[in-house]
């Protein structure tokens, strides 16, 4: 991601690149940038935070294992790594749409409960200016519309990737239902609420409890310049105030929200928001560390919380579900299949409303609660 540490609301250097910013390399560049299928070498000319002389990132099925992280742990993380991309028609529902119809945004990560955590910028209403991406205004204003709107007028999509043979694989979208949290606290971070149930289809990813420990393996998993899904892996380097940083995993505008992962488990211990690495081996790139995030997020506190005992029944052999009231007071889900617990070992499904005395529930039979 380009930017730095002193990193300022409304620099767009925080998205991906403009495709005025690209003309000199290629034609056609917003176009690609939609596809995401920048070509290799209009990749590398971008890479404005590259964390020393050479990007090492790559394709998430392609990945081979010699980043730091094993690629058991790449293909057990990957799924729940999703992107945000600018619905196409704005122009039908604002007279100045802007030029952001379709374009491939930031990144994020699917929780428990069909949530998706990303960073917060992704949907901030940045004021134009001047050669920028431009944001649809409110109809019969010059104000660009609020952060709320922003959300509901993109989507999330899940397997934009190629598999291990570089073939495109069909990705899935989802609609963004509810901008749940966005920049509590100040810090850059946002909760979402999508629509279906892609968490069925594409696993979840869970919060960690605590900051990771310097020169921890840490992983980013996202999609750079709007690129089809990438990894790249190093150490976490310092924890300074809100951040987390590393100055070894190469980033670009496109990781926004991309999930820190913890090597150890594949926890969520951050989310990434800014770049700062050099070609030259100086500077870093960082994001917002769990710690805070969990200190001003209720939704992330209740997913990792205790909750109040529910009931558990079983519908078949091998099958046992829990229900629990989490500290929000909605209804949690998890369940034993014979094999694993789901969503996770230590995740719940958010099934939501206000519980106000202890949940019950019956089997009345197999697949029937």
């Amino acid at each position: 991601m380009c930017g730095d540490e002193n990193h300022v609301e409304g620099d767009w250097q925080l998205y991906p690149p403009l495709p005025e910013e690209l003309e000199e390399v290629a034609g056609e560049i917003k176009e690609r940038l939609i596809e995401g299928t920048l070509p290799e070498d209009i990749y590398a000319r971008i890479l404005e935070s590259q964390c020393g002389a050479t990007d090492d990132s790559q394709a998430v099925e392609q990945y081979n294992g010699t980043l730091g992280v094993t690629t058991a742990f790449v293909n057990a993380n990957q799924g729940p790594v999703g992107q945000l991309q600018w619905n196409a028609n704005l122009a039908s529902i604002y007279n100045d749409a802007g030029n952001v119809a379709g374009v491939r945004w930031c990144s994020g990560t699917l929780l428990a409960g069909n949530l998706f955590l990303s960073a917060g910028h992704c949907f901030d209403s940045v004021p134009r200016t001047p050669g920028s991406w431009q944001l649809p205004l409110v109809n019969g204003t010059t104000n660009v519309i609020p952060p709320q709107e922003i959300a509901t007028n993109m989507h999330v999509n899940f397997n934009f990737q190629v598999d291990a043979d570089g073939n495109p694989r069909p990705e899935q979208q989802f609609a963004i239902l509810q901008l749940t949290e966005h920049r509590l606290g100040g810090f850059d971070f946002a909760i979402l609420r999508l629509g279906g149930n892609p968490q069925s289809t594409f696993g979840t990813s869970n919060i960690a409890s605590a900051d990771p420990p310097l020169q921890d393996m840490a992983c980013i998993i996202g999609h750079p310049a709007g690129m089809r899904k990438r990894i790249e892996a190093g150490p976490v380097t310092d924890l300074v105030g809100s951040q987390i940083r590393y100055n070894d995993i190469d980033t670009l505008g496109g990781n926004s929200g991309s999930g820190v992962l913890r090597s150890a488990d594949g926890s969520v211990v951050g989310v990434h928001t800014n770049g700062g690495c050099t070609t030259g081996g100086a500077g870093f790139n960082f994001g917002v560390r769990v710690s805070t995030l969990l200190a001003n997020s209720p939704t992330l506190r209740s997913l990792g919380a205790p909750r109040v005992s529910g009931p558990a029944v079983s519908w078949g052999a091998g099958r046992l579900d829990v229900f629990v009231t989490g500290t929000d007071s909605a209804l949690y889900h998890k369940w034993w299949n014979g094999s694993a617990w789901g969503p996770s070992l230590t995740g719940y499904e958010r099934q939501g409303g206000v519980c106000t005395s202890r949940a019950e529930v019956a089997a009345w039979g197999p697949n029937r609660l």
